[in-house]
């Protein structure tokens, strides 16, 4: 990385750009590139760069499936991040707005074609549509990564779709990568609620192998709290104050589905 001032490069205007997008690139404007941030072994600057690769691999595979080729494979984030990480912070500023753009095009034009089109995915099916709240769901998340809490960040973190997107899009496997690698996912079954109120209930189940369901309350929850500090506590991050979220169970209970939970 050759800047370590904040890239002050001005992002054009983009009516179409979605909110949680144009608040990550806000932030990302007057952040430092070489800034630790929350998210491991990642600083400001890894963090762009590795969003601008998930916007150039999204738009690889439109592309292909617009052209009647679609990808069997994705590449890995060390494959396609490369390229990025080299440029320096001014250039890696454009390239995110650039690129972001450059999906939601790609995105458009193809569902404009098909009214639910499905594509292969790191190594399954999802629906394309998909992809557009993907990149809302990072940028909400990566931007309180780089900048921490504030109300701005609790009100997009809140919203109840990027939760369902999670559970719908994402999947328990790579939520759960780093803790399953600990072992919090062998042994005995186990099940917790998390709860926020006016939302479903999360499940998180361990019982062959990570499940995630969303139900209506039900009984006793192990974890409660408002809803952008439960987002962020199922991508293996803590909001402050730290009592925004409490536990009815046991040590045990709360150990285990913080490992499983420490991201990916």
């Amino acid at each position: 990385m050759s800047d370590t001032a904040p890239a002050t490069t001005a992002v054009l205007p983009d009516s179409g750009r979605p909110p949680e997008v144009a608040a990550f690139l806000d932030l990302l404007d007057t952040a430092r590139p070489d800034a630790l941030t929350a998210c491991p072994g990642r600083t400001v600057h890894l963090i762009t760069a590795h969003i601008i690769g998930n916007y150039a691999e999204i738009t690889r595979h439109v592309d292909a499936y617009l052209k009647g080729d679609p990808l069997a494979r994705t590449r890995t984030f060390d494959e396609r991040e490369p390229e990025f990480r080299r440029l320096p912070a001014t250039a890696l500023m454009a390239a995110i707005a650039e690129g972001e753009q450059r999906m939601r095009r790609s995105l458009g034009e193809l569902l404009d074609k098909e009214e639910d089109p499905v594509l292969r995915w790191t190594g399954r099916q999802v629906h394309a549509a998909g992809f557009l709240k993907h990149s809302r769901s990072e940028c909400a998340v990566h931007r309180w990564d780089i900048g921490g809490d504030d109300a701005l960040g609790d009100r997009l973190l809140s919203q109840q779709e990027l939760l369902e997107h999670v559970v719908s899009f994402i999947g328990p496997l790579p939520m759960t990568a780093r803790g399953m690698a600990t072992g919090a996912g062998t042994g005995r079954p186990f099940q917790a609620r998390l709860r926020s109120p006016g939302q479903p209930d999360l499940v998180v189940r361990v019982h062959d192998g990570p499940q995630f369901a969303l139900a209506e309350p039900e009984g006793e929850a192990l974890i409660e709290g408002d809803a952008a500090a439960r987002l962020l506590f199922l991508w293996g991050r803590r909001a402050t104050p730290f009592h925004r979220l409490t536990c009815r169970g046991s040590a045990e209970e709360l150990s285990r589905l913080q490992w499983l939970l420490s991201g990916y």
